[in-house]
């Protein structure tokens, strides 16, 4: 009996002992069977994330557009981009030439108005307004623009010339630099730098001034020397550049006036009176003058009879002359 039990007892250590290996097992298998489940799902969202960013990049890369005719064409991410680039281009080259139109317009509206104060500012110069003509010509340059061109040139020259003519020598002086930095003019401004100088006294400046503006192929320097010559005095040189002058350019009757005066102080008459009919045989807008300074010449040499003569005549067809009427009263003295 003693014996049964304990075998009993033994068969039922042995069933505890295998039941409990069994749940060990179970357990363990139930936990490497979830890790490997786990490991499954894993795997598997990694795929599909996988597949999704591959089908996401996929749809990115391509894209899909109806064609005239309806058919379905497929486009490149690089084609649509620079399809993109393209329309950015074309938009942007729309709203510049919408500036540009804009800015032009302005602008042309800014050259309406510079033509017109010249007009009046001319109008003011030729009627020896030149303060009234230096306001109008100011205002034209406030209207500076991009089609002005040589219109704007010219207005600089005539306000120029204004304070020249109106004895503001220094602002025309100014002026004229400007115009000689800015433009090219061929000698024009600096012989016109040089006139400024020689008014202000500065003769060696004007020397300097004429010189180059003849260097820069501008002849009428010549001319400005012979002018400036004369009225320092020195005849010879003034008969000398009035004749270069006029070996370069076609001569008219103010290159006759400044000989026949130079020939007259040099005291060589016969000259003098010859350079006066040339000059009126030119028949031009300083006939006039050449036909008084003829009476001047016979009075220098001193022919009163014949100074008397012209005089009388010239005051037949010139009546309004007042000085010529005082003339031919002295005249009628001598």
């Amino acid at each position: 009996m003693t014996s049964e039990k304990n075998t009993k007892n033994n068969q039922r250590k042995i069933s505890t002992k295998n039941s409990s290996e069994r749940a060990r097992r179970t357990t363990s298998e139930r936990r490497r069977s979830t890790r490997e489940g786990s490991a499954r799902e894993r795997k598997t969202v990694r795929q599909r994330s996988g597949s999704r960013k591959s089908y996401i990049s996929s749809r990115q890369s391509t894209r899909s557009t109806r064609t005239k005719n309806g058919s379905r064409r497929i486009e490149t991410s690089n084609k649509w981009k620079k399809k993109k680039q393209k329309r950015r281009l074309t938009i942007t080259g729309i709203i510049v030439a919408i500036l540009l139109v804009v800015v032009g317009i302005f602008q042309f509206m800014d050259y309406e108005k510079e033509l017109g104060f010249r007009e009046k500012g001319i109008a003011q110069f030729q009627k020896g307004q030149y303060k009234e003509a230096q306001g109008y010509f100011e205002k034209a340059l406030e209207h500076t623009n991009i089609f002005g061109g040589t219109v704007t040139q010219d207005v600089r020259y005539y306000l120029a010339e204004s304070y020249f003519m109106d004895e503001q020598y220094d602002k025309a002086l100014n002026l004229y630099q400007q115009i000689s930095r800015k433009e090219k003019n061929q000698g024009y401004a600096e012989c016109y730098i040089g006139a400024a100088y020689a008014r202000l006294g500065d003769t060696e400046k004007a020397k300097e001034q004429f010189e180059k503006g003849i260097s820069l192929g501008n002849e009428e320097g010549y001319h400005y020397l012979s002018r400036m010559y004369y009225e320092l005095g020195d005849y010879d040189k003034a008969i000398e550049n009035e004749l270069s002058y006029m070996e370069k350019r076609e001569p008219d009757g103010t290159s006759y006036m400044v000989l026949a005066k130079s020939y007259c102080k040099a005291g060589q008459y016969k000259k003098a009176l010859q350079a006066i009919a040339d000059g009126i045989a030119l028949d031009d807008s300083q006939k006039q003058e050449l036909l008084f300074e003829e009476i001047v010449i016979y009075e220098q040499k001193l022919d009163f009879d014949t100074a008397y003569k012209k005089c009388l005549t010239y005051v037949a067809n010139y009546p309004e002359d007042e000085t010529a009427k005082q003339e031919l009263e002295f005249l009628e003295t001598r």
